[in-house]
């Protein structure tokens, strides 16, 4: 997870979920051996979610759909002035979430595990050819469950 969530030793891990969740079992190990900084929240409070953001340098946090809706209906929520990499498991959600997320700053990628064996061990991983699509399209792709649908995608992939 630290390769591909890009931690580094400048990285600000904020934990909006509890360690023992599929994501924070791999993050506690990641973000330390990065020698990333972990930035820790004792319950959900999307106004302190904001703060940090704002105020802490935080690059990095893994938050379940609920709390990204949360997030981004938040009366603060308005764009940060730097990416944020956010991952996201279970059901992913919807493209128009993800949308809403990349306009505030913030760019979700989809991770799916299972707490009891690992955490994260698939990633919806960003592709290069959605460097030139729209914000929409992209948000379409990284919404796939993996599966095929009723109908191909236009982009082939």
């Amino acid at each position: 997870m630290a390769y591909h969530s890009r931690l580094e030793p400048g990285s600000k891990y904020l934990w909006t979920l509890p360690m023992f969740h599929c994501d924070g079992w791999c993050f506690t190990w990641a973000v330390t051996a990065a020698g990333g900084t972990h930035v820790c929240l004792r319950s959900i409070d999307t106004a302190e979610i904001w703060r940090l953001l704002r105020e802490s340098g935080v690059t990095h946090f893994s938050a379940a759909p609920t709390v990204l809706t949360m997030i981004a209906e938040h009366l603060a929520a308005t764009p940060l002035e730097r990416a944020v990499a956010v991952g996201t498991g279970g059901a992913p959600p919807s493209p128009a979430l993800l949308s809403r997320m990349s306009r505030l700053g913030m760019e979700v990628t989809h991770l799916y595990g299972m707490t009891e064996t690992f955490g994260p061990i698939m990633v919806n991983q960003w592709q290069p050819e959605w460097d030139e699509l729209d914000r929409d399209e992209v948000s379409e792709l990284k919404a796939r469950k993996g599966s095929a649908t009723s109908s191909p995608d236009p982009h082939g992939w």
